[in-house]
């Protein structure tokens, strides 16, 4: 944006030039801790120049955007965090292929210790998740809870 500003006003500089661009995205794209599956920098020079760059595909291997909206919906139907889920994907094509997945498990343990989210986050969550009925028939779990108990107690 400060590029764009000094050209606007005038001053011809050149800050980030567009190889520079391309391998900032792929950077983004390919970061090990937090991948780009967006794919955002196109879109973020788009709204600043308002214009297309000729970026290049960077397909390779990578998820895409739709892949990205896929998992969200569906993180949010088995509400499971969706950074945790790429993740997960991520270490599996890292290591797809090896012979020997040395350290698999390990990997697998330290993101899932991760928090995957905040404290109030994880509170709230908890509170939602409260079970409260069954997925069978509606009912609440205290409701059956006490019916099997009378069932107990006349069998008894």
């Amino acid at each position: 944006m400060i590029e764009k500003h000094l050209n606007d006003e005038g001053h011809p500089i050149e800050l980030v030039r567009q190889e520079e661009l391309f391998a900032i995205r792929r950077e983004w794209m390919f970061d090990p801790n937090e991948p780009d599956w967006s794919d955002e920098l196109p879109s973020i020079y788009r709204e600043v120049y308002n214009k297309d760059l000729n970026w290049p595909d960077q397909d390779g291997g990578s998820f895409s955007q739709e892949d990205a909206e896929l998992l969200k919906s569906l993180s949010n139907q088995y509400k499971t965090p969706t950074e945790l889920v790429m993740k997960l994907l991520e270490l599996e094509i890292s290591m797809d292929g090896l012979g020997r997945r040395k350290g698999l498990f390990n990997k697998i343990e330290s993101l899932l210790k991760n928090d995957w989210g905040s404290l109030d986050e994880i509170l709230a969550e908890k509170e939602k998740a409260k079970p409260t009925t069954s997925i069978t028939d509606g009912t609440s779990y205290d409701d059956q809870l006490a019916q099997l108990t009378k069932e107990l107690e006349a069998l008894q």
